[in-house]
């Protein structure tokens, strides 16, 4: 629910100031804000944020696609993901930019450039709107919910951590398949020596040469006895 409302309040006001300003600035009129330094003017920019990439509608229209679903699964699959979900700033920072991102599809989709009326001519900044905006905050608070929250650490090395195990598994099952492909087999363990050492040992059977030996012996020794 957080994430809908996000989304919604930020596409709601980005569609209706660049309704407003289409409708009251069309004819270059410049509304000053903060004398010299803030002031509305409208300007149909064809490339990027903050008029980078001049030109650039058909490619910047299928990244802006592309990032919405790719942002929009990644909410849908990662709040309630196990062990670890996303914290409630990462998602209220991938609703900034999926908001953000949605705001100038619209405007690529329908109308093949982007409306834009916020101007900083202070520091003489591009002219951007407010899905800029939004995508530059969402951006910022990303970055500050990963390193520097407890649940966005904690998300982070959760994922961390699920990559090393799937690393682990996938040399695991290489290595397996290596050594049937090799028709390797593993070595069956030693038998532990028996306790005792030749002691305990098999008695050996005795060869037919020791049985006559042992009966020349016994001859001598009794005509020994006998003389």
């Amino acid at each position: 629910m957080l994430e809908i409302i996000v989304i919604l309040l930020i596409l709601s006001a980005d569609q209706l100031t660049k309704a407003i300003a289409e409708n009251f600035l069309m004819g270059g009129e410049v509304v000053s804000v903060i004398e010299g330094v803030f002031q509305f003017e409208y300007v149909q920019n064809t490339g990027a944020a903050f008029g980078m990439l001049k030109d650039g509608t058909m490619a910047l229209a299928i990244v802006s696609a592309a990032a919405s679903l790719l942002i929009g699964a990644l909410l849908i699959t990662q709040r309630r993901r196990k062990p670890v979900p996303m914290s409630a700033l990462m998602r209220v920072a991938a609703s900034l930019l999926l908001a953000g991102a949605l705001g100038n599809l619209i405007d690529r989709a329908f109308l093949g450039y982007v409306r834009d009326m916020l101007s900083f001519v202070l520091i003489n900044f591009p002219v951007f709107n407010i899905a800029d905006s939004a995508v530059c905050v969402g951006v910022a608070l990303l970055l500050i919910a990963a390193f520097f929250t407890k649940g966005g650490k904690a998300y982070i090395e959760s994922i961390d951590a699920q990559d090393r195990a799937r690393a682990e598994r996938k040399r695991a099952q290489k290595a397996a398949l290596a050594a049937e492909s090799e028709g390797l087999q593993p070595a069956e363990p030693e038998e532990p020596a028996p306790a005792g050492g030749e002691a305990n040992a098999p008695e050996r059977e005795p060869a037919p040469g020791d049985a006559e030996a042992q009966a020349a012996g016994g001859e001598a020794a009794g005509e020994e006895t006998g003389a």
